[in-house]
């Protein structure tokens, strides 16, 4: 589902393709390759929106964009965070992988993002003994990423639950949702209606604790899938658990690569604020600020 997405589109777009959270895509009705149209989760267009509301609300169409535009290259960054599909295809930038990844899988890749890029291959044992000496486990860290793309998507999941009843107080909680629906033929076969939810998933993490959840059943039948506030579990296992382990007061640091500036989002354009109420704080790497919209006018003039 759409767990995938930062790490197969929206990371690789930053640390490949220069991207930034302000950056502009177009929503839009849109195809595969083979001609199939894609649609978002919500059946609608939003046009004109930065890769910040792309990715916070899960579109479909800006993550299969960037996928292409990546050219091959997600699959590199994948394999930097040990994993490794034999195979990738336009349906796996939005989470309609053949295969799919583990849950174990996925939860490690996520925490080079709480990791500020490094990856640290998890491990059940730590130390352990052979002939009676003692073997401490060698520490796999890696750096994976630049410190600026796991900034900005840290920046982006953050909003996901930020304003929400499922969020944490007094630390930084950042989170992905992802779910995945039955094929037309397993719906015919078990009599599954359209509407129904086959798995549900959420990545969640913090400074120090990252947390994979899947929530579905291990049997199809007409009456084992997700429906209705079933789909939530996920998210109340996450407050419940997140709230009771997650240490408190843990922030991040702007990285020396990223500079915040109060900006402007008109017709589609970002512009550097005059004080406009409407104004909001962005982050955008440290040469790529943008100017106010007269100095932008007086540039395009000259």
């Amino acid at each position: 589902g759409s767990t995938i997405k930062p790490l197969i589109d929206y990371a690789p777009a930053f640390e490949y393709l220069g991207y930034q959270p302000s950056s502009i895509i177009l929503d839009e009705e849109f195809n595969y390759s083979n001609g199939q149209k894609i649609n978002n989760w919500d059946m609608s267009y939003k046009g004109k929106i930065t890769i910040r509301e792309a990715l916070k609300d899960s579109r479909n169409i800006p993550a299969l964009k960037l996928y292409i535009e990546l050219n091959g290259r997600s699959k590199e960054f994948l394999n930097r965070l040990n994993i490794f599909p034999e195979q990738l295809y336009e349906a796996d930038a939005i989470g309609g992988a053949t295969t799919g990844y583990s849950l174990l899988e996925l939860t490690e890749a996520y925490s080079a993002f709480a990791n500020m890029g490094y990856f640290n291959e998890c491990s059940p044992v730590n130390k352990y003994l052979v002939n009676n000496e003692l073997v401490i486990r060698e520490n796999t860290r890696k750096k994976v990423m630049k410190d600026s793309t796991a900034f900005f998507i840290n920046t982006i999941l953050h909003d996901v639950f930020k304003n929400s009843s499922y969020n944490i107080q007094d630390t930084y909680l950042m989170a992905k949702t992802g779910q995945t629906n039955y094929d037309l033929k397993t719906r015919i076969k078990y009599n599954i209606p359209k509407s129904a939810t086959k798995d549900s998933l959420l990545i969640a993490y913090t400074k120090s604790l990252t947390l994979g959840i899947w929530v579905g059943y291990d049997k199809i039948s007409s009456t084992t899938y997700l429906k209705g506030t079933q789909k939530q579990i996920a998210r109340k296992i996450m407050n419940y658990i997140m709230n009771k382990y997650a240490p408190k007061n843990e922030y991040y640091n702007i990285p020396d690569s990223v500079i915040k500036k109060r900006v402007i989002n008109y017709d589609g354009q970002i512009y550097l604020a005059n004080n406009e109420a409407y104004a909001y704080d962005e982050y955008f790497y440290i040469k790529n600020a943008p100017l106010t919209k007269k100095e932008q006018d007086d540039l395009i003039q000259i």
